[in-house]
């Protein structure tokens, strides 16, 4: 009697214990699943999110787009910004007396007419092509003329060519990325002749210090700089 009743217990208990171990595990999985449909409608909420931002996005470039594809449509979009330049001249004008520095670059008198263009400085190199392509495409919006350096025909020396542009050109804009030691003597000699300049840049931890204390637009892409620059222009075109 007393062996039956041992035997009894023992298959109680393991009953009891079988069945602790199956909620455990039940209750196991339970939480598991909850984690992995927790996981998976985050992941869901972010790709939704990720996705509407890119419509968002991608529905304001093309309405900007569509706002500054002509000249006048430009001048709509950033009128008020616009304002301040009624009335302004386009006739070309002297602004530098010719001294010793620019006769030893090969300028004349002749050569130191401002025009109503805008000059870039650039690394002539295919790596910094989007960012030049860019800075030209917002110009051609607001109908003004962009250059850079090689995109002229010349002989002789390189800078003497430079030098013409950069005392000729309304506006000087420099894209400091890379720190291009040709870039920077530039920006220095265009500084020297007190042109009005615009810098743009995609890092400035890189950038010298004495730079740094300059006004830098900083785009995180071309298409950032696309949407930076026309008010920057256009308060550097006044």
């Amino acid at each position: 009697m007393i062996r039956d009743m041992s035997s009894f217990e023992f298959i109680v208990a393991f009953a009891i214990l079988l069945l602790a171990m199956t909620a455990a595990m039940a209750l196991m999985f339970y939480t598991m699943n909850k984690r992995r449909e927790s996981k998976y409608n985050e992941e869901k909420n972010r790709i939704e999110l990720d996705a509407l931002r890119h419509n968002v996005e991608s529905e304001i470039y093309s309405l900007n787009k569509r706002l500054t594809r002509t000249s006048s449509r430009f001048e709509d979009a950033f009128h008020l910004q616009l304002d301040g330049n009624v009335g302004v001249s386009k006739v070309d004008k002297p602004t530098l007396a010719l001294n010793e520095f620019l006769k030893s670059a090969g300028l004349k008198q002749g050569d130191l007419l401002e025009k109503d263009f805008v000059f870039v400085l650039t690394p002539f190199h295919s790596e910094f092509n989007g960012v030049y392509d860019a800075i030209k495409s917002v110009c051609e919006k607001a109908d003004i003329r962009c250059i850079r350096g090689d995109e002229q025909n010349f002989k002789g020396d390189i800078f003497s060519h430079v030098l013409k542009s950069i005392v000729q050109a309304k506006v000087v804009i420099a894209n400091l990325s890379g720190r291009n030691p040709n870039v920077l003597y530039e920006l220095g000699v265009a500084h020297a002749l007190d042109k009005t300049t615009i810098l743009v840049s995609h890092l400035l931890d890189d950038l010298p210090v004495d730079i740094k204390s300059k006004r830098i637009v900083t785009y995180k892409d071309e298409s950032d700089l696309k949407s930076l620059l026309p008010v920057e222009l256009l308060k550097a075109m006044k």
